[in-house]
């Protein structure tokens, strides 16, 4: 039997850079239609993309609308916005070889 992936899982992700109170940002696995165009995200370099479709909602600030996501997403550092693309990697499944790509 086909098993679908769960795109209504939810995962919380805190930086190791964060004190308390830690900011929690919430992802979400995407779709198999959104993991088919990843390699095209990841060939035109858009790693910005795949987060932004991946947070769901942030927590400490609380903001769920998507500009103020965006925007507070935008304003992280590279270090931070790398560990969570690593963590948005893994609960996709993506290669090693991909992610580097």
């Amino acid at each position: 039997m086909l098993q679908g992936i769960n795109i209504n899982e939810r995962i919380t992700f805190t930086s190791s850079e964060d004190t308390d109170p830690k900011t929690e940002i919430i992802i979400r696995p995407l779709s198999g239609f959104e993991m088919m165009n990843l390699s095209v995200l990841f060939q035109g370099g858009k790693f910005c993309s795949i987060i932004l479709k991946s947070v769901v909602e942030i927590k400490n600030p609380d903001i769920s609308e998507k500009e103020e996501v965006e925007k507070y997403i935008s304003s992280l550092s590279v270090e931070i916005l790398t560990e969570l693309m690593e963590s948005i990697t893994s609960i996709n499944n993506v290669s090693d070889d991909e992610a580097k790509n």
